[in-house]
């Protein structure tokens, strides 16, 4: 099931960043790596839908859309 969330922090030099999802007013920080963008240009501010797998050091965003507006849930 895909989530939601706004994207963070976004470092263009390195690749990655950090998607920050609002969980019934917890934050949940999911990892973003560039191989796992399937649609659009990662930046800051901007809503992403993706699936969340745990990794080594937590939540990893993966088929991760880039949206061009829209609310995050």
């Amino acid at each position: 099931m895909k989530v939601t969330g706004r994207i963070n922090v976004w470092f263009a030099d390195r690749n990655y960043g950090f998607i920050h999802q609002n969980l019934n007013g917890t934050v949940v920080k999911h990892f973003l790596h560039a191989s796992n963008i399937l649609s659009g240009v990662p930046q800051k501010s901007l809503t992403a839908s993706f699936d969340t797998i745990q990794g080594e050091k937590g939540s990893v965003a993966l088929n991760v859309e880039i949206l061009h507006g829209g609310v995050q849930s």
